[in-house]
């Protein structure tokens, strides 16, 4: 699943660390202090509650953020982001779906709020190597497509 490439990409770490910083961060910490208060109840119908909001009406827009940033940053074209998008968003989100749920419930149940963000984002170390292996094959088959012609 990792690129045989044996060089460091500056520029795509460049770019996951702006998204990670501007974007992601930022929307995490007030997402997770928003949920924590606006869900009360029972503690597993909470987390259960907790994890569908997550899952269900804050990822899908927050990953087409991060996918659309990532294609921006990288000086793309609209047709290239309207591509990326297209090729990549439903099978990152349907990931998302087979590892983040599980990660949830680990973060709503056992870590406390203010380390919420920090938990996620040491799985998200691993979560990242698969985007931009997705992102960057993407485009390496689209630019080859369109060289070929």
């Amino acid at each position: 699943m990792v690129e045989k490439n044996k060089r460091l990409d500056f520029y795509r770490n460049k770019n996951f660390l702006l998204v990670g910083t501007f974007y992601l961060g930022p929307c995490l910490s007030v997402w997770y202090r928003f949920i924590a208060k606006f869900f009360t109840g029972h503690p597993t119908v909470k987390v259960a509650k907790l994890v569908c909001a997550d899952q269900l009406i804050f990822t899908p827009p927050l990953l087409f953020g991060v996918l659309s940033l990532l294609t921006l940053l990288r000086h793309r074209s609209v047709d290239m982001w309207k591509r990326q998008i297209s090729e990549n968003y439903g099978n990152v989100l349907l990931m998302n779906y087979k590892i983040w749920p599980f990660a949830q419930v680990v973060n709503f149940v056992f870590i406390p709020l203010p380390f919420r963000v920090l938990f996620i984002n040491t799985i998200a170390v691993f979560w990242n190597i698969y985007v931009a292996y997705t992102t960057q094959r993407s485009v390496a088959i689209s630019t080859a497509g369109e060289q070929a012609f």
